[in-house]
């Protein structure tokens, strides 16, 4: 291989705006993580859904402004996602300006396909640069590449990097700092008929507009070009369709002429440019043979997800015990220390009891994302979704829905956000209204507290029983979500199955900078949720729970309370505490709220706690550390749980878990619903179904845990 090295050019003097385009699963995303040095942010725009990565890197003195423009793998924009790269590479995007120059990232093992992105790319009148990657896969089968060769016959610099090993990486940046020294690129020459037909649309557009541009409106005729063309001059409707009559009878026939030229054209540029090996059955053919067969594919499928969920029960524990022990040491340090008062209770049961009761959580938030990154980096994920395709079928989606749904095991934001690359309008909203079905991050401290004090091996049952619990609350999701979507779109989203069209990635040893980056998103996140909404839930509902503080014949239970302590009365003291909790503002809530939570097995606390918890699930946790842990001699919550006059049965911790399960608990994925779908209709409706929903299942997880349990 002789790889294109970039010559030595001035450099300029303004910032260089650079735009990375790219099939999805070429390395896009990896390569802008070693350029950037994972320091990047998300640009989100008004009125856009869809998010670009932003970096600034300097070279040589020279900064340069990447843009990770959303994988696509044409410039025939047909879904929001794709209309992005076409709007900023022409420079129609409403807030990023032109780039001075793009890199096209090329998949070395699959030339001809990824070039055809590159061949539109071609047209749009910019510098260009390729970045051939994964060369040494390609090498690694047989196949050679000349990139000298290919730089000639594309008329652009070539350059093959190897982003998880930095290979590359400065040779392609010297190339960018040249950009305005490279040759400019080739793009092919259209048939006569297709020339004269642009001209004539041409005439009636205003002067800027771009010859690409009337291209992709003759040649999507449902496409984004054309829409806005139209809306831009209602007259070019009719000098569209007839164009397109035109081209039809002199034998260009439209749409599938577009990729047949570009394809032709392609191949002629490829001739003694790559040379392939004999055809064979590869080790990746042979292992998908047993990963996306209906049946050794689907029980290596629900193998997986289970040694998931059983590793992060297992594994998280004995951290989750020390950062434990520390908050409680906290704690009661703090009780011991400072002088009685609000505001030492304050700081010892409503912050450090209720946002430390959550954060002991975080060593299984880390690893569950770490399972679920190393599976995705593997290229498992897409064998995942092939799976399930024909699942979703009879449910009117497709594979494409499963990729939001399982990002949803994270989070349920960037899950219906991922939702953009769906081009059916029905398809994408059903997709969205049922994410929030699927067990998020947020859910799994309220599973992990319900299993520890119900469910634990010191209780008599398995250890085994704990995993299987975590595992059966994220496979009801799994399950619930297609035949909800089922039902909507036989019913208010009817409509025909999309067409499922899925590119399998080639099995590869995970990028472990990419996985920990992943991680550390993940773990601030969820800190910095623990540290604004759980921390400003824990005070407001700390302030219900303390006040008043007076009985009803003006005697105070805060210094009733520490003079029994005092006394060494502890049982008399825990007595009024308890009686003080009940006749606080947010006891009083919770008695009045108790009769309609009392058929799921239910106590006020355990209702006021589920109410509580609107804004952020994980304010559950920290809610009952200040129900039930104030009430008790001991601190640690599972064990004021186990011990209370009213425990948290076997029953009534199922139907808790099934409630939270199905119960839409989170104010961030109604707003994200409603930008997404740009109506609070749609936010409405999904509260109201899942909240239904939610009673209904844990009503049915309560009356089965009864039976199984007593």
């Amino acid at each position: 291989m002789i790889p294109l090295v970039a010559k030595a050019f001035p450099a300029p003097l303004k910032p260089i705006t650079l735009a990375l385009v790219g099939n999805p699963n070429v390395g896009k995303t990896t390569l802008f993580n070693s350029l950037s040095g994972l320091r990047q942010h998300t640009a989100n725009y008004p009125g856009v859904t869809v998010e670009i990565k932003k970096a600034s890197v300097l070279h040589k003195g020279v900064p340069i402004d990447l843009l990770d423009l959303p994988g696509a793998y044409s410039l025939a924009a047909r879904s929001p996602d794709e209309l992005i790269p076409t709007q900023i590479l022409l420079g129609l995007h409403c807030v990023e300006c032109r780039p001075d120059v793009v890199v096209a990232v090329v998949d070395a093992t699959n030339l001809e396909r990824n070039l055809y992105l590159v061949h539109q790319v071609l047209e749009v009148d910019l510098p260009l640069i390729i970045c051939l990657t994964m060369v040494d896969m390609a090498e690694a089968a047989g196949a050679t590449i000349r990139c000298d060769l290919l730089a000639e016959r594309m008329g652009c610099p070539v350059v093959w990097v190897h982003p998880v090993k930095g290979v590359g990486i400065d040779i392609l940046l010297d190339t960018i700092l040249g950009y305005q020294k490279t040759p400019k690129p080739k793009p092919m020459d259209w048939p006569l008929a297709l020339v004269k037909e642009t001209e004539q649309v041409k005439t009636l557009c205003k002067k800027e507009t771009p010859d690409f541009m009337i291209r992709r409106a003759l040649f999507d005729t449902d496409g984004e070009a054309a829409k806005d063309l139209i809306l831009e001059k209602p007259l070019l409707a009719s000098a569209l369709a007839k164009a397109r009559k035109g081209l039809a009878d002199s034998g260009f026939l439209l749409p599938q002429a577009e990729s047949i030229q570009r394809y032709e054209d392609i191949r002629k540029r490829l001739v003694g440019v790559q040379e392939l090996p004999k055809a064979g059955v590869s080790w990746t053919d042979r292992l998908d043979a047993w990963l996306t067969h209906p049946v050794s594919g689907t029980l290596f499928f629900l193998l997986a997800m289970f040694l998931v969920f059983e590793s992060v029960f297992l594994l998280a524990t004995p951290i989750m015990n020390w950062l434990s022990a520390i908050h409680e040491m906290l704690g009661d340090w703090v009780l011991t220390t400072l002088p009685e008062g609000p505001f030492t209770d304050l700081l010892a049961h409503g912050i450090i009891q209720g946002v430390g009761g959550v954060l002991v959580f975080l060593p299984q938030i880390c690893i569950l994302f770490t399972l679920l990154a190393i599976l995705e980096d593997t290229g498992y994920m897409a064998r995942a979704a092939f799976l399930v395709d024909h699942l979703m079928a009879r449910c009117g989606l497709s594979g494409k829905s499963f990729i939001p749904l399982l990002s949803s095991l994270a989070c349920a934001v960037p899950g219906i956000l991922s939702t953009r690359v769906i081009e059916d309008r029905r398809d994408r909203l059903a997709t969205i209204l049922v994410a929030p079905l699927m067990s998020c991050s947020a859910r799994l401290p309220v599973y992990t507290l319900v299993v520890a004090a119900c469910f634990a091996p010191e209780l008599g049952h398995s250890p085994w029983l704990g995993g299987v619990m975590l595992f059966a609350m994220y496979m009801l999701g799994l399950i619930l979500a297609p035949l909800v979507a089922l039902v909507l779109k036989r019913t208010l989203l009817h409509g025909p199955a999309p067409l499922f069209v899925l590119e399998l990635p080639r099995y590869q040893i995970p990028n472990w900078k990419s996985v920990l980056h992943k991680v550390m998103d993940a773990g601030w996140s969820f800190v910095g949720r623990a540290g604004s909404t759980i921390l400003a839930a824990m005070v407001l509902i700390w302030a219900l729970l303390y006040f008043p503080t007076n009985d009803l014949k003006g005697g105070s239970y805060p210094k009733r309370v520490n003079l029994l302590k005092q006394e060494g009365k502890g049982e008399e003291a825990l007595h009024w505490q308890a009686i003080w909790r009940e006749q606080s503002y947010l006891g009083i809530a919770g008695k009045a709220m108790e009769p309609v939570f009392r058929p799921l097995g239910w106590d006020w606390r355990l209702s006021v706690a589920a109410i509580a918890s609107f804004p952020a699930r994980e304010v559950v946790v920290g809610t009952l550390a200040q129900l039930y842990a104030q009430e008790e001699e001991e601190d640690n919550i599972v064990k004021a749980l186990q011990a209370t006059d009213s425990p948290l049965t076997p029953a009534a911790g199922l139907s808790l878990m099934v409630f939270f399960a199905l119960c839409c608990q989170c104010v961030s994925t109604l707003v994200v619903i409603g930008r997404e779908t740009n109506s609070w209709f749609w936010p409405l409706f999904t509260f109201t179904y899942m909240t239904i929903l939610a009673y209904a299942g844990a009503w049915v997880a309560f009356q089965l845990g009864t039976w199984i349990w007593g």
